[in-house]
């Protein structure tokens, strides 16, 4: 169904399919494009980086890296919880016999990476943000761990066969 065998005989990625996973590829690059960009801001223009004794400086920056640490605990838990739920009806109709098109596949898969990638943006951009407020390297942490998340979530015709598969649809 998701495999391209042309003339030759030889089998591999379909094309269309490689073709429409541009789409949240570009985007995935995009939030880490923007997290990168204000890291290096941040790193060029903030304040001198530092890394206090027990891990931070002041109220302020507690209360940010602790809800930013929550958040990077919370964004890859929800992402399998949504790869789930987006999973969970294709794969309940693939039993009763309708088989999802690719059509739905994709679209699917495609709004299930945004998300994702969504869910790791916010917890790298708090960490930045408190980095450029207070100067705490700590929040830097937290910005490469939600990159090393995009990294994970980044789209790829391997990860998009695992999704058909796991929906039931042979890939």
């Amino acid at each position: 169904m998701n495999e391209y065998q042309p003339r030759d005989g030889r089998v591999g990625p379909d094309p269309e399919v490689q073709r429409l996973l541009r789409v949240p590829q570009i985007i995935i690059m995009a939030f880490a494009m923007g997290v990168g960009s204000f890291l290096a801001m941040t790193v060029l223009t903030g304040p001198k980086l530092q890394l206090p004794p027990g891990g931070f400086s002041g109220p302020k920056d507690q209360m940010f890296l602790s809800i930013a640490g929550a958040l990077v605990v919370f964004a890859p838990v929800a992402g399998l919880l949504i790869r789930a739920s987006f999973i969970r009806p294709l794969r309940t109709r693939a039993e009763s016999g309708d088989i999802p098109t690719r059509t739905e596949l994709i679209n699917r898969f495609q709004s299930m990476t945004v998300l994702r990638g969504a869910l790791a943006e916010g917890p790298a951009l708090l960490g930045v943000v408190t980095t450029f407020l207070t100067g705490n390297a700590l929040g830097l942490m937290v910005a490469g761990v939600c990159m090393l998340i995009f990294a994970m979530v980044f789209p790829t015709y391997n990860r998009y066969a695992a999704f058909a598969r796991d929906a039931g649809a042979h890939a």
